[in-house]
């Protein structure tokens, strides 16, 4: 097949659709520039470059306006969460008082751990003992000295990635592993107009 018939099954060949991101955009200085447009010649190449750039800086400064809205927001929320926050402050703190105060009355003189009220509940609850560590370093030389059957510390295996990469460079894959080979990519740099740099063709 020669060079005329591959452009030919090209042109007969139908055309993928549209991502779903981009169906439906019609540009708003060029309304032929749309659907099934098509770049063909050097002008148009930088031309679109050009309006890459421009709608690049275009959702870059709404990027920025959502931002700076979203700090206003913000901001008036930590104003009004702080003051809420004192008031629900004190009147915690008002009620742990007035419980250890006035425990008895409260509770009365039985076994009864908690008190109901329409509006809440107040409740005293002991935790069960527990193990505190205060020096690890003292902790961990102990268990050094302990036998690993009494299952009182554990190990953990964690691969060593760079010592890895250096054995599947050199043909060793390690079992569960395998080597990924990324593909070449297109890497296309738009410049706004004011930072372009002229080139001579």
């Amino acid at each position: 097949m020669n060079v005329l018939d591959i452009i030919k099954a090209a042109e007969e060949t139908p055309l993928a659709p549209l991502p779903p991101e981009i169906e439906g955009y019609a540009d708003e200085e060029n309304p032929e520039v749309r659907g099934r447009w098509q770049i063909e010649n050097l002008p148009s190449f930088d031309w679109a470059l050009a309006r890459l750039a421009e709608c690049e800086a275009e959702a870059a400064e709404i990027d920025r306006q959502e931002r700076a809205a979203i700090e206003r927001v913000k901001a008036r929320a930590a104003e009004l969460r702080a003051k809420a926050e004192r008031g629900a402050g004190f009147f915690r703190f008002k009620l742990l008082e007035g419980a250890e105060r006035h425990r008895t009355l409260l509770l009365g003189t039985a076994k009864k751990k908690s008190r109901e009220f329409i509006h809440g509940r107040i409740a005293w609850r002991s935790k069960p003992e527990r193990l505190v560590v205060e020096d690890p370093k003292a902790l961990e030389a102990w268990l050094w000295e302990q036998p690993v059957e009494r299952g009182l510390y554990r190990t953990k295996i964690e691969p060593e990635m760079a010592a890895l990469q250096y054995l599947a460079k050199h043909g060793e894959i390690p079992p569960g592993c395998k080597v990924s080979i990324e593909p070449e990519t297109i890497k296309i740099e738009a410049t706004a107009p004011e930072g372009a740099i002229e080139r001579k063709p």
